[in-house]
């Protein structure tokens, strides 16, 4: 998932003119548009669905320790974007970074600088209401999750349909990630009451219903949803993550995964371990690594970009890791 993230970011699968203010309304989808939006724009919310899963899977056993949960990840965000505000320092480009209204400030909290620590704090936010939520009923959570998913195809309604609002497709927006919260809690109280859960009729009936849902919406969203008001919060005339289609595609991905008995490669159980730096690193190193391409007259293809720059970001994980605090890396 790290690696998708960053493959998206590269545009190693191409780019197109949806990422084009001038050029997205001539715009017909490609293999490349589906690769980016409805491929790799799982990655984040797979990230959000393992780990509240996780989380419930303890709380379930008794293991209840929010505070320690909260304090590990704020101690994340607060370093990686300490990490953020001295890269745009060293860059001469503070000014950018730095909120000069109380609203500013409350967006570069919840984005994390505008950059891809708004996981941290969205993963913060979802972990406070996962706790709430817990004791809930079975029928409660569904109400909600149904209404949680709902607000996905409202959000981007109503942005293009009164040209206001465009926060509301922003792709840091925590009402994004909010069906998540619902999906893996669900997932652990069935799981619980039927230990044979993932081999039953009612599984199977829901992965299929989950990969339908996210094939016709996804159709429907690519007809409905390109608009020029996504670009402020997006860079692109599509809303990132605030689509049916990406619950439901997500979902699908979570739930087939309990199918998934043998154990990973070494390779992966290796990247896997080093994930938190692979998604934290790159954007530092693709930034350096361009200007140097730059500077030298280099080119190459974004696949061999996309193997650089995992590189040298696990390489630099690895290092970091050595004299830091346990837990940042």
């Amino acid at each position: 998932m790290s690696i998708a993230v960053i493959s998206f970011h590269i545009r190693v699968f191409g780019s197109s003119a949806i990422f084009d203010m001038n050029g997205y309304l001539s715009h017909q989808v490609g293999l490349s548009d589906v690769i980016n939006f409805n491929l790799l724009h799982l990655s984040v919310p797979i990230f959000f669905l393992l780990s509240l899963f996780l989380l419930n899977a303890k709380w379930m056993k008794g293991n209840i320790d929010l505070f320690a949960r909260l304090k590990r990840l704020i101690i994340l965000y607060c370093f990686w974007v300490g990490i953020l505000i001295l890269f745009y320092y060293l860059e001469n480009s503070l000014s950018l970074l730095k909120p000069n209204t109380g609203i500013k400030m409350i967006l570069f909290i919840v984005t994390g600088g505008n950059s891809v620590y708004y996981f941290l704090f969205s993963l913060t936010f979802l972990t406070v209401l996962s706790f709430l939520f817990f004791n809930l009923s079975v029928t409660i959570h569904w109400v909600l999750l149904l209404f949680s998913t709902a607000l996905l195809w409202i959000f981007p309604f109503f942005v293009k349909t009164f040209n206001a609002c465009s926060f509301l497709t922003a792709f840091w927006n925590p009402l994004n990630f909010l069906p998540y919260v619902f999906i893996s809690t669900l997932t652990c109280k069935y799981m619980k009451e039927k230990k044979d859960l993932i081999h039953s009729i009612q599984y199977h009936r829901i992965i299929i219903i989950l990969l339908s849902v996210c094939i016709i919406t996804s159709i429907c969203e690519w007809l409905w949803f390109l608009d020029g008001n996504n670009f402020g919060y997006n860079g692109s005339a599509f809303p990132s993550l605030t689509r049916i289609s990406v619950v439901a595609g997500a979902g699908f991905c979570f739930l087939i995964s309990f199918y998934v008995h043998r154990p990973s490669p070494s390779v992966i159980r290796y990247l896997s371990d080093y994930s938190l730096g692979l998604y934290c690193l790159h954007g530092f190193v693709y930034w350096y690594y361009e200007k140097y391409k730059i500077l030298m007259g280099f080119s190459f293809h974004n696949a061999i970009n996309l193997i650089i720059v995992v590189g040298i970001s696990l390489t630099v994980s690895i290092l970091l890791r050595r004299v830091l605090r346990t837990g940042l890396i």
